[in-house]
């Protein structure tokens, strides 16, 4: 192969290999991150997961939406890398880069140049406000649904560039898959009509013909997760209205100045009376300056990105503010691709512009808007890396939202490893590192230091307790955290006492319907030598939740201890039941016969 045309092979890939070298840079703390106690054990340790058949039946339990082919995405993770962070965290870059090498693509079909074209996947890879797409493992619905989504659009340019009827079949298929991964994907319909306006395709009978078969795959499907969260708002007051207008704004001010990027967004966080106007200014003075010094081209695509961007998220902005999410940047993932075009449109048309100082001070401006997202970005990736870490940065903002106190509590104390850790190292720095090297230099002093994380980590959890005694609603959260503690103490010092059982009864008082502070006293009880008692609480967490098979071992446990073989042989009949799969069940079976027969 000649040298001049290896040369003009490598020159072609340069550009990509940045485009990937700046996203692993962005991107790379997610490959060490841990799950969320944030929706990630709902997604990554499903129960539909043991009755795979139902997943298209059943809504996600989180928050009551219609997702299947994501909750198949985590079955099917499960299968072959079970329950590993680090995994989850890659598919989600991966799918991320594909998203972006789509928008690459069809910003070359509506028209962009190559150059325009991949500032806007650029744009789209780096920008701080998808970071809670990619970072987040349970937000993985936003990116099938995305993937879908541009592949459905680009199928369908391909049918109208070719009119052929099995690129038309495909395009159905993806807005049948991108539906069934989240049911933002509603828009699709309208959004094809902007395609139309776009491929300078007249509005005729024709062209509406050609959407009703998305109307009626999509539609119904999204009318589902309506239903199950549709609730009823009496009257739309002018506040209502006010509120509305102002999340639309909000996401536009946000993704063309991220200056301050949060997990969970509240009313106290957007500004005093919530400046309206304010809010507005960006978008409209924006929008006029683009309008008034642009080329056609551009005014073309000023409108492509509104209506993208309206079509696409008007359905989620907020009348009333009952949600802990009145707005949240996931929302911007997929709406933001029109405003990624139209930056790739102005940054092409200064590559146009003759050399000038004008044009250097715009290179400037680009270069450090440039700098500045990616920094950005890299930060906002690390706030994912834990639970501790997560809520600790929301409580920065939010100080004492009893939301954010129980998740920091419960990841402080490790309630579920698989899902509480990673709060370890954020604790040790949040301590003096002169404190750590003087331990390093003691003998044992691996143990020693991790007794020290042990209570500090406790000691934390015990302060935000503190608070959230004071937060009303909170109080069977408060007794039952405070039991947790005060559980892991006596275990760590091998004391016994009656505080743990004490405060998982008051909490009972507040909530009797909660398998978790049966199951939790029981253990107290069992400790104390409350055999009896012991047993009758894991019976009660068995009945409010028959499918727990921890429940089945510690009554079962109990039951043993009591003698009383037959009822633990009734027992293991009734997980079996429950539970077909659990192969412990018929060894324990064998155990408990083996007993009978020597009582006999």
């Amino acid at each position: 192969m000649p040298v001049w045309m290896l040369l003009q092979r490598v020159r072609m890939f340069l550009p990509w290999a940045f485009f990937l070298g700046i996203s692993g840079f962005i991107f790379l703390p997610v490959f060490s991150a841990h799950y969320l106690n944030y929706d990630d054990p709902v997604h990554a340790m499903n129960t539909l997961f043991s009755t795979p058949w139902k997943i298209l039946f059943t809504p996600d339990s989180a928050c009551a939406t219609y997702v299947p082919l994501s909750i198949i995405s985590f079955y099917v993770e499960n299968i072959f890398l079970k329950t590993n962070a680090p995994a989850a965290h890659g598919i989600n870059f991966f799918l991320h880069m594909g998203a972006a090498w789509l928008v690459y693509i069809l910003s070359c079909r509506l028209g962009l140049t190559k150059i325009a074209a991949y500032v806007a996947a650029l744009v789209f890879a780096v920008h701080p406000m998808h970071i809670e797409s990619v970072a987040w493992v349970s937000e993985r619905k936003d990116l099938l649904y995305t993937i879908f989504y541009l592949g459905a659009i680009l199928f369908y340019c391909e049918y109208l560039d070719k009119k052929k009827g099995i690129t038309y079949l495909f395009s159905l298929l993806c807005a049948l898959l991108s539906i069934l991964s989240k049911p933002m994907a509603l828009s699709l319909p309208l959004i094809l009509f902007l395609i139309d306006y776009m491929k300078v395709r007249r509005f005729s009978w024709a062209s509406v013909l050609d959407k009703l078969p998305f109307f009626i795959i999509i539609e119904p499907l999204a009318c589902i997760t309506y239903l199950l969260n549709s609730r009823s708002i009496e009257v739309i007051s002018s506040a209502g209205m006010m509120l509305w207008v102002w999340c639309g704004a909000f996401y536009v001010n946000t993704f063309f100045w991220p200056r301050h990027l949060l997990p969970v967004y509240g009313l106290s966080t957007m500004g005093a009376g919530m400046m309206l106007v304010l809010y507005l200014f960006l978008p409209l003075a924006g929008s006029a300056a683009v309008w008034f010094s642009g080329n056609q081209l551009m005014r073309r695509w000023l409108g492509f990105a509104i209506l993208f961007y309206f079509f696409s998220t008007f359905f989620v902005w907020r009348f009333d503010a009952q949600d802990l999410n009145l707005v949240a940047d996931r929302y911007m993932y997929l709406p933001s691709f029109g405003f990624c075009g139209l930056i790739g449109v102005i940054v092409d048309r200064w590559f146009q512009m003759p050399r000038s100082m004008a044009r250097q001070c715009l290179l400037g401006i680009v270069i450090a808007a440039g700098l500045m997202m990616v920094f950005k970005s890299n930060q906002q990736v690390k706030v994912w890396d834990n639970g501790f870490r997560f809520w600790s940065y929301i409580l920065k903002a939010r100080p004492g939202a009893d939301f954010a106190l129980k998740g920091r509590i419960r990841a402080a104390l490790k309630i579920d490893p698989l899902f509480d850790s990673g709060a370890d190292e954020d604790i040790r720095r949040s301590v003096d590192q002169r404190y750590w090297k003087n331990i390093a230099k003691k003998p044992d002093a691996d143990m020693l230091m991790a007794g020290k994380i042990f209570y500090l980590r406790h000691l934390w959890a015990l302060r935000d307790l503190k608070q959230l005694s004071r937060a009303k609603g909170s109080k069977k959260d408060f007794y039952y955290f405070s039991a947790v503690a005060h559980e892991h103490l006596n275990q760590k010092r091998n004391l016994i006492t009656g505080r743990v059982w004490a405060e998982y009864a008051q909490a009972i008082r507040l909530d009797n319907k909660d398998p978790l502070l049966y199951y939790g006293r029981g253990i107290a009880a069992l400790k104390m030598k409350k055999d009896q008692s012991a047993l009758q609480d894991a019976l009660k967490a068995i009945r409010l939740d028959p499918s727990e098979p921890a429940y089945y071992d510690f009554a079962v446990f109990c039951a043993v201890r009591l003698g009383a073989y037959p009822m633990a042989r009734d027992l293991l009949d009734v997980e079996a039941g429950f539970l077909p799969d659990k192969a412990s069940v018929k060894i324990d079976r064998v155990k408990i016969d083996r007993l009978c027969v020597k009582t006999q």
